[in-house]
């Protein structure tokens, strides 16, 4: 149990550091759930953002000509000038340009989720090899502990059976 408890607490502590890396000191400290709520919010705000950003650069014969393009990265969303390549007049990037980096952030972020299941992995598999050590010692030790208490007694009852002749 303890060891969960130790595996739980490195996973918080990693998750927390990741988040402080990324610039989210905010949200380092609340809990998991909080935590996942808050990227789904901001993942639907910013995808709320590059809709309206698409919609509003675009104009309307240009709009109506593309209604039906499929974002190649995500299969059957239809997104309005999403297969628009490089920056757009403004400097900004484009939508797939966009698209591309949200796929590589996930990616990332699936990374070194999964490298903190492993790492979570093997420091489980660690701590149950240590308790079942200690475990192990404290159980030779106790068998010691009563094979030394059946020799005393034995000796006890021998002693009391020679005091009892005399």
């Amino acid at each position: 149990m303890r060891y969960i408890m130790l595996a739980a607490a490195a996973l918080r502590d990693e998750t927390a550091e990741m988040l402080i890396q990324q610039g989210l000191e905010e949200i380092a400290s609340v809990s998991t759930s909080e935590q996942i709520a808050f990227l789904l919010v901001e993942r639907a705000r910013l995808l709320d953002e590059l809709e309206a950003e698409q919609n509003r650069t675009m104009t309307p014969s240009v709009n109506s000509a593309l209604t039906d393009t499929t974002c190649p990265q995500t299969p059957g969303l239809s997104t309005p000038g999403i297969n628009t390549p490089g920056p757009s007049e403004d400097g900004r990037m484009s939508a797939v340009e966009f698209e591309q980096t949200l796929e590589r952030e996930r990616t990332l972020f699936e990374d070194e989720l999964n490298q903190s299941r492993e790492s979570i992995k093997k420091l489980k598999e660690r701590l149950k090899q240590e308790h079942e050590e200690e475990i192990n010692a404290l159980m030779e030790e106790n068998n010691k502990l009563e094979d030394d208490y059946e020799e005393a007694k034995s000796k006890v009852s021998s002693i009391e059976i020679k005091s009892e002749r005399l």
